[in-house]
């Protein structure tokens, strides 16, 4: 079995983003009118529309597809719950958290960093700690486990600069 023309264009693209941006819209394009089922290449679209053209309902689309194509695309999941979060589309993004914990291969410690983000946007600090102490039993990376104690340390400074 060899390599499918959309994921030739997929992986072309994957390969100049962030650096030819040019070249990767060009090849995810061709990635999606060979396939455009292909969610990797949707979910990449909406990355792009989401961090570089701040064309949030364009990438909320893009998420949305890879989502239906394949309920497993877990860099989909990632990116949208980033969206969702930086929209303030806070129970939105909860609910699609809830979906991620159950696909396999998902990054927990992450979505339950994400869980403390949404908590302390919505200034409950005590359930922020929470997730992120939660977080952190997940972790198995010393790198985001530094993160993670940094998270919780500018979170418990926060909440002594806030009660005075």
């Amino acid at each position: 079995m060899g390599i499918t023309q959309a994921n030739f264009y997929f992986i072309k693209a994957l390969d100049n983003y962030a650096y030819n941006f040019q070249e990767s819209i060009e090849a995810l394009n061709f990635a999606l009118s060979y396939d455009e089922e292909h969610a990797g290449a949707h979910c990449l679209m909406g990355r792009l529309c989401f961090e570089y053209l701040d064309t949030y309902d364009q990438a909320e689309i893009h998420f949305k597809r890879a989502l239906f194509y394949d309920k497993n695309c877990v860099q989909a999941y990632r990116y949208y719950i980033d969206l969702l979060i930086i929209t303030e589309e806070l129970d939105k993004a909860e609910k699609l958290i809830e979906k991620a914990l159950l696909v396999k291969g998902i990054n927990k410690p992450k979505m339950y960093y994400r869980i403390a983000l949404i908590f302390e946007i919505r200034k409950m600090y005590t359930e922020s700690k929470k997730h992120l102490k939660e977080a952190m039993s997940y972790c198995y990376d010393s790198a985001y486990a530094d993160f993670l104690k940094g998270e919780l340390k500018r979170l418990k400074e926060k909440v002594k600069l806030i009660e005075g």
